[in-house]
């Protein structure tokens, strides 16, 4: 860990996850650090950063989570390709209280299964917002 690291939990939450196998979150191009969704990226903002911890990172995303064997099986909804299914998605930062229901979908595209869009449901709570920073996801969906 860095020196200048140990004063921001952002950036030992982003080291946590390459401890744990996680990489970069990123798109198809080479610019690891351009999401604010995910600590394994940007991972959020500092402003107001907290006094003890510093800048706090955001939720990681479903994908690593799911990767981690942190989202429960029943609780992901893979999709066929070409299939068309209504499903109900609860924010990915609490265990579903309601049965049925899902913290992510898996959907395909291409002509491979090794590629795929992931969807999950976020709001300003928590680790993602709260009333003590200033909200840290760049939106809300739920």
């Amino acid at each position: 860990m860095p020196p200048w690291g140990y004063g921001n939990q952002d950036v030992l939450a982003h080291e946590m996850g390459h401890g744990f196998g996680l990489p970069h979150s990123s798109g198809a191009y080479n610019t690891p650090y351009d999401s604010m969704w995910d600590p394994m990226s940007a991972g959020g903002t500092c402003a107001p950063g907290d006094v003890t911890y510093g800048c706090i990172a955001v939720h990681t995303i479903s994908y690593h989570k799911d990767r981690l064997g942190w989202i429960p099986s029943d609780r992901k909804y893979t999709a066929a390709g070409g299939s068309d299914q209504t499903i109900t998605i609860e924010r990915i930062d609490e265990l579903p209280t309601t049965s049925g229901t899902y913290l992510m979908a898996q959907i395909p595209y291409g002509s491979t299964a090794s590629t795929f869009y992931t969807v999950e449901s976020r709001r300003f709570h928590g680790y993602d917002g709260g009333s003590a920073y200033k909200s840290r996801v760049p939106g809300e969906g739920w």
